[in-house]
């Protein structure tokens, strides 16, 4: 809905009944009026003025929200992350210590912006040296076990005398 539309809408379910009595009650010269209704005027100065005249928000009037109550909420700004998943094998304790220890090492001096600038551009490296790393990686498995006539013990593990 463009502005104009919403301003007509809100004006006809609140019961006033012209443009020129809206204007009265907001305190806006007509010739305002009518430019934001008919006309290509897309602000106002007038417009929280208008909004409480019409009981909704100036949000509400520029389209920003749905919801024409007065005390609606605008809304919530979009999330600013990155999703990302995928398996990884980290290396061992001991060596995430030597590798941190070294991240440390040569960050000294650098400030906080200068530090989380580092670590942002490193992690991802990190990580996809993890998943290549894993890709070539080979899982233990372990032979299958054959048994013995008998069934009683595993064939190659019994004893040969």
């Amino acid at each position: 809905m463009t502005l104009g539309q919403r301003i007509q809408e809100r004006r006809i379910s609140r019961g006033i009944t012209s443009i020129s009595e809206l204007a009265r009650l907001a305190g806006v010269p007509q010739s305002t009026m009518s430019g934001l209704i008919n006309g290509p005027s897309r602000w106002s100065p007038h417009l929280p003025k208008l909004a409480r005249a019409l009981g909704t928000s100036v949000e509400y009037l520029l389209g920003e929200v749905d919801d024409p109550e007065e005390n609606a909420l605008p809304p919530l700004p979009e999330a600013d992350f990155q999703a990302v998943s995928f398996e990884v094998m980290f290396p061992s304790q001991p060596a995430l210590e030597q590798m941190f220890a070294g991240l440390l090492l040569a960050s000294e001096g650098m400030s906080t912006d200068e530090l989380a600038h580092e670590l942002s551009v490193q992690l991802p490296k990190a990580l996809a040296l993890a998943q290549s790393a894993r890709a070539s990686h080979r899982v233990y498995q372990p032979a299958q076990r054959e048994e013995d006539p008998a069934g009683s013990r595993d064939a190659r593990s019994a004893p040969s005398r």
